[in-house]
């Protein structure tokens, strides 16, 4: 299983050795063999972002960093401005050499299921932005050290040590569903990423925003003729 994630500190960056040894120690299912595992984690200027997949298939991750100190990570399938940018046979998107600041709006605007976090240098600004229909899971803890995120809810909690407190509200929703409702999930401290979410964090300040609604607008009473 494919997975992706990033840290943003709002102090001190600790070493990434912990954080690869982790990586490289985790894996979803317990028939699951870790000799393919692929590792890579890319420093930026507040943080990591990190992926891990298959070696020699298609693990629908595209990652990367330009001179600039740019720093991308994706998962899923997406075009840019258009499919031609989506390799097919790597089962990766083929990115810019440097990233433009045009950047974060290509980003909401791609057409695809993915989650894609991105580091934009000139303004310290990390984006988190997934599809229309939040296709690919994203979850997120925030604390007084920074902003941690994953695709993996047990690989977060790993990585970042949080504390595992049982959400009731999250857990009655499990039950009588059989999911979570929204950004609930059943760990206290632990939220998911709405569809069609574009988030920001920096030093500063942090946002989060839905770029796109699936409006329902029924009209009667029309005239054939238009």
């Amino acid at each position: 299983m494919s997975i992706i994630g990033g840290f943003f500190y709002f102090e001190t960056i600790p070493d990434q050795h912990d954080i690869c040894d982790c990586l490289n120690h985790f894996h979803c299912l317990s028939s699951e063999s870790k000799d393919q595992d692929q590792v890579r984690i890319i420093k930026y200027a507040h943080g990591y972002l990190f992926s891990k997949g298959k070696h020699n298939i298609r693990s629908l991750i595209t990652s990367g960093q330009d001179s600039l100190g740019n720093a991308f990570v994706m998962l899923g399938y997406s075009n840019l401005d258009d499919w031609k940018a989506w390799n097919v046979a790597e089962g990766s998107l083929a990115l810019p050499d440097v990233f433009p600041p045009s950047f974060p709006d290509k980003l909401i605007d791609m057409e695809g299921e993915y989650t894609a976090l991105y580091f934009e240098a000139q303004t310290d600004t990390l984006h988190v932005i997934n599809d229309r229909f939040g296709s690919r899971p994203l979850f997120y803890i925030k604390t007084d050290k920074g902003v941690f995120f994953c695709s993996n809810i047990i690989l977060l909690l790993r990585l970042c040590r949080h504390c595992v407190n049982l959400n009731p509200a999250g857990l009655m929703q499990m039950f009588r569903f059989g999911h979570t409702v929204g950004q609930t999930t059943h760990i206290v401290g632990v939220e998911r990423v709405l569809a069609a979410s574009h988030l920001t964090v920096s030093t500063k300040n942090g946002s989060q925003r839905k770029y796109w609604n699936l409006d329902y607008d029924p009209q009667i009473n029309l005239d054939p003729a238009d």
